[in-house]
């Protein structure tokens, strides 16, 4: 193959190769830049949240209900044969996923 020719295709080569990093740079840059908005974003509501006077921004553990509990019960037993199962995953008689 003739050397102008290599040297021809190695310049289009490089030049669609640095066209490409030259894009992805700039999606890096438009993604940096909305990553910096939402984190302000947050920031001032958090601001906010303690302004108005709520101090509290983890969620308060919640008591349960009567049917968990009931649900809670039935994990304690195969719901086909009835067998206790104290928690597993499957039963050690008949071997069915308790639920």
């Amino acid at each position: 193959m003739d050397r102008g020719l290599l040297a021809e295709k190695y310049e289009i080569q490089r030049k669609s190769l640095m066209e490409a990093t030259n894009n992805i740079k700039e999606k890096i840059k438009k993604l940096e830049d909305e990553c910096t908005e939402l984190e302000n974003e947050e920031k001032e509501l958090h601001k906010k949240l303690e302004d108005s006077g709520c101090k509290r921004l983890n969620p308060q553990k919640r008591e349960y209900s009567e049917s968990e509990k009931i649900k809670k019960q039935l994990k304690k037993y195969c719901t086909q044969c009835g067998n206790p199962v104290n928690g597993a995953k499957y039963c050690s008689k008949c071997g069915k996923k308790v639920n």
